[in-house]
């Protein structure tokens, strides 16, 4: 059975501040409103009461307008956050974003802190809508801690609420079930019934995502009851939710019975809720094995979270969350259409779901020139609370929370301010069938494969991963095991080879077999072939594994094919980038700790995250910088060089390859948080540069080499894609990039400098020819190959095949 992921109605924590006469309507030096922003603010309280959130929207901006314009600034405090409330109840989050922040910088700068607290809370709300967990439990602690200190704050239901879901979503169960009785106990104590209404409906979606149906059950019975009772507008959602409880349970004939009555009742938005009761009664109807019915219903979910999609786009974070937020009705589309043996549909939704929002940044970002002042000093603190994380991975575990803590809470500072640097485009508003079951489509993918290459899409499925292999002509598909086998065996296999186990040629094998086995002759033979996958699957060192043995000796992939990864099949039907001409930038043997030699810091300020010198990482950047030196000037930065200032100054001269031979660290197994750690500066500070700070760069068709430890671990997670700073990389321009997957020696380059002396002929040969990223999974292949046949510990794969390529296109 799928599970349907938690989606809180707005309602959970939508505070229209003044709504209740427990807090005054103005700030607290008793400013009186005019009798003409008084009438817009009850028209505005009636629009919402209706369900008529961008008129209420409309009417509190105009009650802001005019009353900042009088200099009633309480007043317009209490209209910019109803307005951006009633933006949030019309699902347009771009603005209520906006809105809320404005409307957090008025509350602080007026010293009204119980509007603050509600303003807070609200976009606790407005983050959780987006399944972006992390931001949303930071702002509802910042409404917490401000509501403890106010007396009488007439929210603290919702507070409770908000918090408690939080709890149980760590683990807390009982912490978590006790702040919402109390929440249910405060909004019964106000006679708030739809209050309690929705704190009920909170609770039972919070259990049913934990699968736990009869924990869940009284919750959902009573909010169902309650809206029932007062004909609240929410019942529709009420409906939703008991066909979930009814679905979960087995009782397919009463939640099909339930969906269809909710799709009955009206609906006052277009946002989640109407997708999400699609997405119910696309799974009733497979449940039924109503298979038409179910690709109809489920067709008409993504068109509706497509558009829910767009209004999501104010940053890369809420991208990824809201991207992971409908993976599982994206599967459920695939599944079905493949149940019907729709494949071809199958395979566009597939990679549709996958790195969608990527895509979107990728494809569409427009820059404005350099950083402002305010964000550039965001970035600094963050990479502070990351340093002092890093240094620190041993302490007692309550300091590592607050730490991370910290950490989060600067992170969704950077992803406030970096909001505004990103435009919104209608470039991929497409019709779902467009999207889904094109012809022209299909074919536009296909176009854009080479004669020699072969695509090969990995995508699981509720039972079973499924395989598409594209040439420039043909499509086949094929049923591979679950996706907990394969994720088994790929995990074995990737640790046996990384420490060089005895069972690691059985296991590469193996999972060969697994993966390739059902191939045909015509996929097989195809010289390069480019990869697509999530998750488990996308950790795989695919050059290792053993495609035969002729003679008795194994034939790894990499000696047959050159292989790339992409994040999309769709980011294909982008035309290929081209190497850019300029010049090579390399960055090693950093100062690391004070007991190098090269440290000429100030004494007694060496800092707390010190590590070993990379000593020959000087070796292997000078190698790999004469080889580009026939083609383009090199810059070159070690030792005190090596600084995050001097990189980003060299950046700007738009290099066409940046080579990092350095520390990457990461805090726990936090792998998508990967930074890159350039040494210490001269005042005894690491020189990080975050995934951020790369983000926060301009690198247009840059080849970007990291050739340090785990350098590519973040992986890539089913909806939002590739992760860590494969994904940074490409936010900044960046057409490839080559990582690792697991530590590899300290060596002096040799793998690189082999690969930049098969990169720059293919260059100069093909300098208006193919992508790029085509050639460079050709040098890598070819330093591979060179590799496994030098004879010496190099040829060992737990050397040569932890490296990858990721290519934009």
């Amino acid at each position: 059975m799928l599970r349907l992921r938690v989606v809180l109605p707005y309602s959970a924590a939508l505070l229209l501040v003044g709504s209740r006469s427990s807090l005054p309507p103005h700030a607290p030096d008793q400013e009186l409103e005019s009798a003409a922003i008084h009438e817009i603010k009850v028209r505005a309280r009636v629009a919402y009461g209706r369900g008529e959130f961008r008129r209420a929207a409309e009417g509190y901006r105009k009650g802001y307008e005019l009353a900042m314009s009088t200099g009633a600034r309480g007043v317009g405090l209490v209209c910019l956050n109803n307005a951006a409330g009633s933006e949030l109840a019309a699902f347009d989050y771009t603005g209520a974003l906006d809105s809320f922040l404005n409307a957090r910088q008025l509350a602080q700068e007026l010293g009204n802190r119980p509007v603050e607290a509600v303003v807070w809370l609200n976009l606790s709300s407005l983050y959780l809508t987006l399944w972006n967990y992390g931001a949303a439990e930071q702002a509802a602690w910042r409404a917490s801690e401000i509501a403890a200190k106010i007396s009488k704050f007439p929210y603290r239901a919702e507070v409770l609420a908000q918090t408690g879901s939080f709890q149980i979503r760590r683990g807390e169960y009982a912490a978590g079930l006790r702040s919402f009785r109390e929440a249910i106990n405060r909004a019964s104590d106000f006679g708030n019934e739809s209050l309690r209404a929705t704190l009920n409906d909170r609770a039972g979606w919070i259990f049913m995502e934990r699968g736990a149906y009869s924990e869940a059950e009284p919750y959902v019975t009573e909010a169902f009851r309650l809206r029932e009772l007062m004909r609240d507008r929410d019942l529709r959602s009420s409906y939703i939710a008991a066909s979930r409880l009814k679905l979960g349970q087995g009782d397919v004939a009463l939640a099909s019975s339930l969906i269809d009555r909710a799709a009955e009742l009206p609906a006052y938005d277009a946002g989640p809720a109407l997708w999400l009761a699609y997405y119910q009664r696309g799974l009733v109807r497979m449940a039924q094995d109503r298979l038409p019915e179910a690709l109809a219903a489920l067709a008409q979910a993504l068109k509706a979270a497509d558009a829910w999609h767009e209004g999501a786009a104010f940053s890369d974070q809420a991208r990824m969350a809201s991207d992971v937020g409908t993976h599982e009705l994206a599967q459920a589309f695939v599944d079905a259409s493949v149940r019907s043996g729709k494949t071809n549909q199958a395979f566009l939704a597939a990679e549709q779901d996958r790195a969608a929002g990527l895509r979107r940044v990728t494809q569409n970002l427009r820059r404005s020139p350099g950083l402002s002042g305010e964000l550039a000093n965001a970035l600094g603190r963050l990479r502070e609370a990351q340093t002092t994380l890093l240094a620190n991975p041993n302490e007692e575990r309550r300091r590592n929370e607050e730490r991370r803590r910290n950490v989060d809470r600067m992170r969704d500072e950077v992803s406030e301010l970096e909001a505004g640097r990103y435009l919104r485009t209608a470039t991929l508003h497409a019709n779902i069938t467009e999207r889904t079951s094109s012809a022209n489509t299909l074919r536009s993918i296909q176009g854009r494969i080479r004669p020699e290459e072969a695509l090969l899409s990995f995508y699981p499925g509720a039972k079973e991963t499924y395989l598409w292999a594209l040439t420039s002509d043909r499509l086949e598909f094929y049923r591979l095991a679950s996706e907990g086998v394969l994720a088994d065996l790929a995990a074995r296999t990737a640790s046996s080879l990384e420490q060089n186990s005895a069972d690691r040629e059985r296991l590469s094998e193996d999972l060969y077999r697994n993966l390739f086995g059902k191939l045909s002759p015509g996929i097989e033979k195809q010289k390069r072939w480019i990869i697509t996958a999530d998750d488990a699957l996308f950790r795989v060192p695919y050059p290792a594994l053993i495609a035969g043995r002729p003679e008795e000796h194994p034939v790894y992939l990499a000696q047959v094919h050159s292989i790339e990864r992409i994040p999309s099949a769709w980011m294909l039907t982008q035309a290929g980038s081209k190497m850019p001409r300029g010049m090579f930038l390399g960055v090693g043997d950093g100062i690391y700790n004070a007991a190098d030699p090269r440290w000429k810091g100030e004494p007694n300020r060496a800092g707390w995250l010190q590590l070993a010198r990379l000593a020959a990482s000087a070796r292997e950047v000078e190698a790999c910088a004469r080889q580009w030196a026939f083609r383009s000037p090199v810059t070159v930065l070690t030792g005190a060089r090596a600084s995050r200032e001097k990189v980003q100054a060299a950046v700007q001269q738009r290099p066409a390859v940046i080579h990092f031979a350095a520390h990457f660290l990461f805090p726990g197994d936090r792998r998508d948080e990967t930074v890159i750690d350039l040494g210490l500066s001269p005042r005894g500070q690491a020189e990080l540069l975050t995934r951020e700070d790369v983000a926060n760069l301009d690198t247009p068709d840059t080849v970007v080499v990291m050739s340090g430890c785990s350098s590519a671990a973040g992986g890539a997670a089913a909806g939002a894609g590739i992760l860590g700073l494969s994904r940074a990389w490409l936010m900044a321009g960046a057409s490839t990039i080559v990582g690792s997957l697991w530590p590899t020696p300290d060596d002096s380059g040799e793998l690189f400098r082999h690969f930049y002396s098969h990169l720059i002929p293919d260059l100069s040969a093909s300098d208006n020819g193919g992508p790029v990223e085509r050639m460079t999974a050709d040098a890598l292949q070819s330093a591979q190959i060179e590799m496994i046949r030098s004879a010496t510990w190099r040829s060992e794969p737990r050397y040569w095949s932890a490296f990858y390529v990721m290519g934009k296109d």
